[in-house]
């Protein structure tokens, strides 16, 4: 290669300056195509069209580098022989240089080189996530983008399919088109982690769930249900009998990919209809404690803990109208009825024992 050595004789978008003597390394002397000053008359002519739409950074051997307009046509005088010629600009914070051609100039004949538009475009992607991911350009894989990493990504322009593949089963896709000189990014947005829950239900009695983030849903006897996609974390599920009673409850934690199985426990409550045919309101005491008032011809259910439990019903003025022993179960429903034929102060007793139950009256 020939010593560095160069003059810009004309510029179809550079305004005419003075002439400087060759023996600067870089010259600019304005002036028309082929009239160079006496200095240079031993130097070759270089045609140099920027092509690129673009304006571009031009570099010449090792000289300084120094800048053209879009569709900017030079005509340099360099030194004869071999010389380096490079376009780039700036992105992301560096120069990219995506032309380099070796052009032999010789006095007498105009060499000529045209600088194209790039056909390779830059592209930031960032994960914001916790989580690494698998880049998809096109459907191809391009590699790992670790969590909270960002990498720029040289494609073909045009439009690509961008995706990433989380390591937790989420996914984000777009398609963009990627331009030439620009500075584009993409910040992958995938949908929230999630996971899946399942409730089994191992009673024989049909189960209502009522989930916190909404929703509620029947379950039947000895049978499950699944949520799926649910956004990791916390959130409470309520299953009730078909009536309304609570039955059991759970906060589960739900986690990002994986499955969790939850099973309702059997019931430590039952029911007990309370049918008031008297025509007079009337209190309800479980266990010795008022619990319930009806009024007259009214008929209530009551929640009790399962077990023996003594019932004991009072008229307006407090006097006993009847009273009885109760077994609640866990899923038939109790009942405790009185009527007209129910005189206050008689009481009925009914008394479990080993040998059997008694019934007594007393006035």
């Amino acid at each position: 290669m020939t010593s560095p050595s160069l003059i810009l004789l004309f510029s179809t978008a550079l305004p005419t300056l003075a002439a400087t003597p060759s023996s600067s390394p870089l010259v600019s002397v304005g002036g028309s195509v082929g009239t160079r000053p006496a200095s240079v008359q031993h130097h070759a002519t270089a045609l140099v069209h920027n092509n690129s739409g673009t304006t571009l950074t031009l570099f010449i051997d090792h000289l300084p580098a120094f800048t053209t307009a879009p569709n900017e046509r030079l005509v340099l005088a360099l030194s004869p022989g071999d010389h380096l010629i490079r376009a780039g600009y700036d992105q992301f914070g560096s120069k990219q240089v995506y032309f380099a051609e070796r052009l032999t100039v010789v006095p007498g004949r105009a060499a000529t080189t045209i600088v194209p538009a790039e056909t390779t475009a830059r592209i930031a992607i960032q994960n914001p996530e916790k989580t690494g991911a698998t880049l998809l350009v096109d459907g191809v894989s391009a590699g790992r983008l670790e969590a909270g990493a960002t990498r720029i990504q040289s494609l073909p322009v045009g439009p690509h399919a961008m995706a990433l593949v989380f390591d937790d089963g989420r996914q984000d896709h777009e398609t963009l088109s990627l331009q030439p000189y620009i500075e584009q990014s993409w910040i992958a947005n995938p949908p929230p982690p999630t996971g899946t829950l399942v409730v089994q239900n191992p009673l024989p009695i049909p189960i209502e769930l009522v989930c916190s983030r909404g929703g509620i849903r029947t379950v039947p006897a000895y049978g499950s249900t699944r949520y799926e996609h649910l956004v990791a974390g916390n959130f409470a599920l309520t299953a009730r009998r078909i009536t309304d009673e609570l039955i059991d409850q759970e906060a589960p934690r739900v986690i990002a990919g994986r499955t969790r199985t939850w099973r309702v426990d059997p019931p430590t409550t039952g029911l007990i209809h309370v049918d008031n045919d008297l025509g007079i309101p009337s209190v309800v005491d479980v266990d010795g404690k008022p619990r319930l008032s009806l009024a007259a011809e009214q008929d209530r259910t009551l929640l009790v803990d399962l077990g023996w439990h003594l019932m004991r019903v009072r008229d307006a003025r407090g006097r006993v109208v009847q009273e009885r022993w109760v077994e609640v179960q866990p899923y038939d429903s109790s009942a405790l009825h009185y009527g007209h034929d129910s005189r206050p102060g008689t009481a009925v007793a009914l008394v479990a024992t080993s040998s059997g139950s008694s019934c007594t009256m007393t006035p």
